[in-house]
């Protein structure tokens, strides 16, 4: 009798470590890093090549400007992927002056350097974007009046243009759908091409256009470092750009 209920215990004893060690708390699995949330995620960004007219927000003068004041352009068209707006007209370009140096009797010439930092997009994450200048003119108003002043409309100065993006994304090369969610796949509508392009007067840049247009002795330049974006300079008078200068950029 004393055995088999020993043997009774036994049986319970191990019954009931068996249940403990059932119950006990699972660790939930490591959440991949590959996910949409996870830290290896691609950040936002424009695609190289994309092309994106825009026209400055506030005026910039290399005698009152200094380095690190914030430059802000707006586009200037909606920018559109498979039919739908990818990048709304209006929307601000962001940037800073990374240098500035004015016009006096020592030395006549005068530059203003500018780089692009992000698109702030409404009710979503901003856009990282770094950009150059690849055609600057005067606002279509003041283009039409210098015009009729004499003033020549079409630019021979500015920096050359790099390769052309292959065609169709407002957001990057690939022109893949923006469904798959994937930042920079956008399609672009706007042409490319590399022939240079005359303006009329009072007419709004194009895609084509390279350099400085209507704006006499001034010139674009590439920066000593990426940082520095582009630089505005001119070899005898002071740089001044209005607020609505007009601005071609090209994404890097």
């Amino acid at each position: 009798m004393t055995k088999l209920f020993t043997c009774i215990m036994s049986v319970a004893v191990l019954c009931g470590m068996a249940l403990g060690q059932g119950a006990a708390p699972q660790s939930n699995p490591p959440a991949s890093s590959n996910g949409a949330m996870g830290e290896t995620a691609q950040p936002n960004k424009v695609a190289a090549g994309t092309v994106i007219p825009a026209e400055l927000d506030k005026s910039i003068d290399a005698k009152k400007c200094k380095t690190g004041d914030p430059v802000v352009a707006k586009t200037t068209s909606d920018l559109l992927s498979n039919g739908q707006v990818a990048i709304p007209r209006g929307t601000k370009i962001t940037g800073h002056v990374t240098a500035a140096k004015a016009h006096d009797k020592s030395d006549p010439s005068s530059s203003v350097a500018i780089a692009f930092d992000q698109i702030a997009m409404k009710n979503k994450p901003p856009l990282a974007f770094q950009a150059e200048i690849q055609a600057m003119g005067r606002p279509p108003q003041n283009a039409a009046v210098a015009a009729s002043d004499g003033e020549p409309m079409a630019g021979g100065s500015g920096m050359s243009s790099p390769g052309t993006a292959n065609q169709g994304g407002a957001m990057g090369r690939a022109g893949a759908s923006q469904g798959s969610g994937a930042p920079g796949q956008a399609a672009s509508t706007v042409p490319q091409t590399d022939a240079p392009a005359q303006q009329p007067a009072g007419v709004a840049l194009s895609a084509s256009s390279k350099g400085v247009v209507g704006m006499e002795g001034v010139t674009l330049n590439p920066g000593s470092d990426p940082s520095q974006g582009t630089v505005i300079s001119s070899a005898d008078k002071n740089v001044k750009l209005d607020s609505g200068t007009q601005l071609i950029l090209r994404a890097k």
